[in-house]
């Protein structure tokens, strides 16, 4: 990636250095309705570039896209847009990088072709002189530029491309050519669209729609009515939406009078600008795939939002940042699970008690999450710790949560607890949460080998610090479970030991480690909400989503549970040595015998022992 900052244009450069087309039937009614415009309106020489195929014309390279893909994407720009535009290309490097393969970004000047090349060399990058500066939605010259970009468009899919139409001002969550892939080529949609009003009444979305070219004369006759239309505003000053209210209402209006089938895209997952204004819309529809941020005017007004939100991808010096944000940093949440399905716990020390509460007394929240209200006794802990625990009471939090409980298996309603007490804890401001289930047993030869004078100072200063996500007192090696002869440790599982916090806990710096055990973990509220963003993204495969299930059909991609797939996905987490809490119960091993509820306590704790020890010798490192 080079710098963004706007780079002194040499004199040499010439409009060769891109492709051009000139401005044809701009401001004036002409009918393109058929094949009749000529395809050296498409080709212009062109100096070589970084992107071996923008030396043929648009044709040329919408054709190239389509070979290895079954649509070209197409996102217009000009200089007011150039910020946004290099903020979604920062989403996509993030996302997915073949996003950015099958876009042709439509540039209306050379200078802002120069500007977005500098940023990202590899784009096929088209000049379609147009007007450079901002115009503000339902004017005149609004409209006008937008029927050149359908005449652009009305070009493509007569020659046999299809088109998908994007705009930079939305944000992705989740990579779209899988499934939007699947509505082309396996349901052979004609036209998909996600809406601009509620699904009650759909109107087609201008930034977010496909066009088959299946449909090439419709798509013609739209565009020459919509022409008609422009060619009657002439002269118009200021806004003129009271009388056309845009090409989105005319195509919307023109599909149902031909009864035209439309692929409607889900509101909740394709939300539009509506969510960041509407506390009960994002509460209803908490991951979108994608958010739009539109139904605000103005660009410095959009990407004022889109800052507030965290939904930015450039920082202050115009670099790509590197995270995918969260959807809602906002975190609108719904309390009436917590008020029935929270219980507050009586002390009751037992010989585990002192280390426990040394270690509680740490964080601000303490979540037990047990099955029935009977177990909240099961955690030993003093009176004054107490006082910072709730015990959670799964089969009360999953009526509230799953109507349908009995569409959900054990993992996943136990996953579900583990995200929603961390949108608890966001949205109650707490810095550190511990989080034990009621699985969770304590190893006593542990209690015997740790030193609480030197561990929890050690503790104290790595949680003040920024150097971790979560620390997990429990764990279960489970990439060496199948492994008869150890020799190596996986790169990702390698776990160092760092001087300034003591020879009790390990840094393993990378996600991706297939370390087992969601049984007493502590994580800090910089993760908060991306672990339960984690937990409830059933976005991917909306199939997984508890109201589409059908009763005795496996899911054929389970939703993600805490600790094969959440937890394994959060860097910077740090270990206790020697393993302080372990299972009582471990399923893997109950199949391997034969009891689906796993094998006797001593067996559990027996092979969590073995492997924690194989993992100590292989993957305990010194930095």
């Amino acid at each position: 990636m080079r710098s963004s900052s706007v780079l002194k244009r040499p004199v040499s450069y010439t409009l060769k250095r891109y492709l051009v087309l000139p401005i044809l039937c701009v401001l004036t009614y002409c009918s393109i309705g058929s094949r009749q415009t000529p395809r050296t309106s498409f080709a212009v020489e062109h100096a070589s570039s970084v992107h071996s195929h923008t030396q043929r014309g648009l044709l040329h390279l919408a054709r190239a896209i389509s070979s290895s893909y079954p649509y070209v994407q197409l996102m217009f720009l000009n200089k007011a847009y150039l910020s946004i535009t290099k903020s979604w290309i920062c989403n996509m490097q993030i996302l997915s990088n073949s996003t950015l393969k099958q876009t042709i970004f439509v540039v209306s000047d050379e200078e802002t072709a120069y500007e977005l090349e500098q940023f990202e060399p590899t784009l096929a990058i088209y000049v379609h002189p147009s007007n450079t500066a901002d115009v503000s939605y339902g004017t005149l010259k609004y409209f006008e530029l937008t029927l050149a970009r359908l005449r652009l468009q009305n070009q493509l899919i007569q020659e046999g491309v299809n088109v998908f139409l994007v705009e930079a001002d939305a944000i992705w969550f989740s990579p779209m050519a899988e499934y939007m892939s699947k509505l082309v080529e396996v349901d052979k949609a004609s036209t998909v669209s996600a809406t601009d009003r509620s699904s009650v009444d759909p109107l087609i979305s201008a930034g977010f729609i496909f066009y088959s070219a299946s449909h090439a004369q419709f798509f013609a006759e739209y565009t020459n009515e919509y022409a008609k239309i422009i060619l009657k505003l002439r002269g118009s000053e200021g806004r003129v939406d009271h009388i056309h209210a845009g090409e989105q209402h005319l195509m919307t209006k023109m599909l149902r009078e031909r009864n035209h089938s439309v692929v409607w895209l889900d509101e909740c997952h394709f939300a539009r600008g509506e969510w960041y204004q509407d506390e009960k819309y994002r509460i209803r529809c908490p991951h979108p795939k994608v958010i739009q941020n539109n139904y605000l005017v103005g660009n410095a007004e959009k990407v004022t939002r889109a800052k507030e939100w965290n939904h930015w991808f450039l920082d202050g010096d115009g670099q790509c940042l590197r995270d995918i944000p969260l959807v809602n940093p906002h975190a609108d949440f719904n309390l009436t699970c917590s008020t029935s399905a929270f219980l507050s716990l009586l002390g009751s020390a037992d010989a585990t008690s002192s280390i426990l509460d040394e270690i509680l007394i740490l964080v601000d929240q303490v979540f037990y999450l047990v099955e029935k209200a009977a177990s909240c006794s099961g955690l030993k802990v003093s009176s004054d710790t107490a006082t910072r625990v709730t015990c959670v009471v799964g089969t009360v939090l999953d009526e509230c949560l799953f109507k349908e409980r009995e569409l959900m298996d054990y993992a996943e309603l136990v996953t579900a607890a583990h995200g929603y007490v961390h949108q608890y804890s966001h949205h109650k401001q707490f810095n550190y949460i511990a989080v034990l289930e009621e699985d969770a047993t304590f190893d006593v030869n542990s209690l015997h080998e740790i030193s609480l004078a030197s561990v929890i100072p050690s503790l104290r200063r790595l949680m003040n610090s920024d150097e971790w996500n979560i620390i997990r007192f429990g764990r279960l090696p489970y990439f060496l479970v199948e492994q008869s002869a150890v020799t190596s440790c996986p790169v990702e599982c390698i776990c160092k030991q760092q001087n300034e916090f003591g020879n009790n806990l390990c840094h393993m710096r990378h996600p991706g480690c297939d370390m087992r055990s969601s049984d007493f973990y502590v994580s800090s509220s910089r993760i908060f909400l991306k672990l339960a963003e984690m937990v409830n993204d059933d976005n991917r495969y909306p199939c997984q989503r508890v109201e589409n299930r059908k009763v005795g059909i496996p899911m054929a991609t389970p939703r993600p549970t805490i600790d094969l797939q959440i937890l394994k996905r959060i860097d910077h987490q740090w270990y206790l040595l020697p393993q302080l809490s372990m299972q009582k119960k471990l399923r893997h091993l109950g199949v391997v015998h034969g009891h689906l509820e796993g094998v006797h306590q001593d067996v559990a704790l027996q092979h969590q022992r073995r492997l924690d020890s194989v993992f100590t010798q292989f993957c305990f490192r010194n930095e």
